[in-house]
């Protein structure tokens, strides 16, 4: 492949990495276990940091590209006979050719062509225009004839449209606020361990309006959780429980164990597994706060 010169001269450029590191550490946050052996809080510092990485490398190529609007401009331009053509041969042939196309250039004096620039070799050149309208016209000269060989015209290599490089980095934004949010829940699961376990996306609220049916509901979760161990209280709130404190924990259930080894084996045995078609959600809960909801009043 000739230096400067992308496999596809007219097509949009993609960097290959971008979307694929920032899939790859969402991949990595989202897969992590409830429990993880490593530091959580460094694990999403470095995801975080890829992330970052890929937008500033975004964003740094939208600079580049707008600065000026330089890189947008620009042309290469490919297949130069070498020792035959100069860069006023090239700049003349441009001149004339985007003359037909930018007709206000006569009445203003200017030409297409600021300057190009050959390479040491000959083969190829890079060539700079008045505006990205007429280096997208420049484009379209495919095959033009220049000392009898047809010209290739494509944008330079790296050059990314700024749409592109935009939506890269809005979708590598979007990556950050996940990861950021799977670290969060990544750090809550290894929080100081208690004795009360509460179990999040449980039970469907309406499901335990009615009495025997909710009967049936705390039984089958007090029999799963004494298989982790011995249990002394069992709260699960309902949508007409008359203390307050309850109302935001509906749909979940907290458990008081007997130890905290029996709370641990219990996260590790129900996070993740589903109860009455719900995905579960293990965490400890802070006794104190558990106790509140034991209150009659």
């Amino acid at each position: 492949m000739r230096p400067g010169l992308v496999p596809q001269p007219a097509a949009a450029y993609h960097d290959p990495d971008t979307a694929r590191t920032a899939e790859n550490a969402a991949e990595r946050a989202a897969s992590s276990d409830p429990l993880p052996k490593i530091d959580v809080a460094e694990r999403a510092r470095i995801a975080r940091a890829y992330v970052l990485q890929q937008q500033a490398s975004a964003l740094g190529s939208l600079t580049s590209a707008t600065g000026g609007e330089g890189r947008l401009r620009e042309v290469y331009v490919g297949n130069l006979t070498p020792g035959l053509v100069t860069n006023s041969e090239i700049e003349q042939l441009l001149n004339a050719t985007m003359a037909a196309g930018f007709p206000e250039l006569a009445w203003e004096g200017k030409r297409a062509v600021v300057h190009s620039k050959l390479s040491i070799d000959g083969k190829f050149a890079f060539v700079m225009f008045q505006t990205t309208a007429m280096a997208d016209a420049a484009l379209q000269l495919q095959g033009i004839e220049l000392c009898g060989k047809p010209l290739t015209f494509a944008r330079p290599e790296g050059w990314i449209p700024p749409d592109d490089v935009k939506a890269i980095a809005k979708k590598a934004e979007g990556l950050m606020k996940t990861l950021i949010q799977s670290s969060v829940d990544a750090i809550s699961s290894v929080k100081a361990k208690t004795r009360v376990v509460r179990l999040q996306n449980l039970i469907q609220p309406e499901s335990l309006d009615d009495e025997e049916e909710y009967a049936e509901v705390v039984e089958d979760i007090e029999e799963e959780c004494r298989k982790c161990g011995a249990i002394e209280e069992c709260v699960v709130p309902r949508r007409n429980d008359s203390i307050e404190a309850r109302m935001k924990y509906v749909g979940d259930a907290m458990v008081l164990f007997a130890d905290v080894d029996a709370a641990a084996k219990a996260i590790k045995s129900m996070n993740g597994r589903e109860f009455d078609g719900n995905k579960v959600k293990a965490t400890y809960m802070d006794e104190t706060v558990f106790r509140e909801l034991l209150r009659t009043t």
